[in-house]
This record gives C-alpha cells, sequence and structure tokens, in this order.
C-alpha cells in the first residue's frame, strides 16, 4: 500500500471532517482524528526546519 501525501491544509481539513463524522457517531475509528493530528504535526515540523534551513 502506497502512503499518501497531503499538504497542510488537506491534513487541517481531514481532522475537521474526521472530528465531525466522530461526534456524530457516523465513524468507527476514534483514532483517526488522533493520527491525523500526529501527521499535521510533522507536516508542520518539516515545514518549519525546511524553511530555517533555507535561511542559514
Amino acid at each position: 500500500m502506497k502512503k499518501q501525501t497531503l499538504t497542510i491544509t488537506e491534513l487541517t481539513a481531514a481532522i475537521s471532517k474526521a472530528a465531525m463524522e466522530l461526534s456524530m457517531h457516523k465513524s468507527k475509528n476514534t483514532n483517526l482524528v488522533k493520527y491525523l493530528r500526529r501527521d499535521l504535526a510533522r507536516a508542520k515540523t518539516a515545514k518549519r526546519q525546511e524553511e530555517l534551513n533555507a535561511k542559514a
């Protein structure tokens, strides 16, 4: 299975959608929001690191 790469904006939208589905009891995967938030944090960290490396 190929891992899908999402942008920060797409990850933010996916978190909102997953949280809404979870609150409406449409989703069975309660860990999805947690995993998406973790991925968003990693993406933001990588972006910051690239920006710092570009300045140096």
